[in-house]
């Protein structure tokens, strides 16, 4: 199951170099500002993130409003 966490959590959980921080939102947005450290995940690059990736790793996921990365932690909490 994926947890929500506040921007407080998060920031505490990126201290660990384990943890992977994804946005999702479009490459424009992500081009013109994101997250320091964060990866650009979009529908051409998912598969291939979700194959390599250790099950055992701790990923946060961010968009816009938390809708969509809700949806994509779902699907990364089940494999």
């Amino acid at each position: 199951m994926a947890d929500r966490v506040s921007a407080h959590q998060a920031k505490e959980l990126l201290a660990d170099e384990q943890v992977c921080l994804v946005d999702i939102r479009d490459v424009q947005s992500y081009a013109s500002n994101h997250i320091a450290g964060a990866i650009h995940l979009d529908n051409v690059s998912f598969p291939d993130f979700l194959e390599n990736t250790e099950k055992e790793r701790h990923v946060i996921v961010y968009c816009y409003h938390g809708i969509m990365s809700q949806s994509v932690a779902a699907v990364l909490a089940e494999h």
